[in-house]
């Protein structure tokens, strides 16, 4: 009946993400996900991304680099978060590009309520 996972700074990177990734995906009720300041990396990310989060409702929290291959994997999951409420993307080196992909599939998420997007460089083409 775990709601809320806190799995903040603990150096679990890629491998432990996707060890993990069954876990989690059988948690039916969690809603609460921080996993910030891992080194997870895209592997990691894709991998929580599309086994993980897709079931999610509350929030994502998150401050790892993801990169490119990461990014693409979130923007396919947040078209699948119709009931994500709260989605923390800040210190993600999302760029401009993924920025905008990101806006994109905001009317794929009419629950969103909160969306942090801060330090990802996002440039005046991010924010379009």
């Amino acid at each position: 009946n775990l709601t809320s996972l806190n799995l903040g700074n603990n150096e679990i990177g890629p491998e432990g993400f996707k060890a993990l990734a069954g876990a989690l995906s059988s948690m039916p009720n969690l809603t609460t996900l921080a996993v910030r300041d891992n080194a997870i990396g895209p592997e990691g990310f894709k991998v929580l991304a599309v086994e993980v989060a897709v079931a999610m409702s509350g929030a994502w929290q998150w401050s790892n680099d993801f990169g490119p291959e990461g990014a693409k994997a979130l923007v396919g999951a947040l078209s699948s978060m119709p009931n994500l409420t709260s989605l923390n993307l800040a210190r993600t080196a999302l760029g401009a590009e993924v920025g905008r992909a990101v806006a994109g599939a905001l009317p794929s998420m009419p629950s969103l309520t909160e969306l942090d997007l801060g330090n990802n460089d996002l440039g005046a083409e991010g924010g379009r």
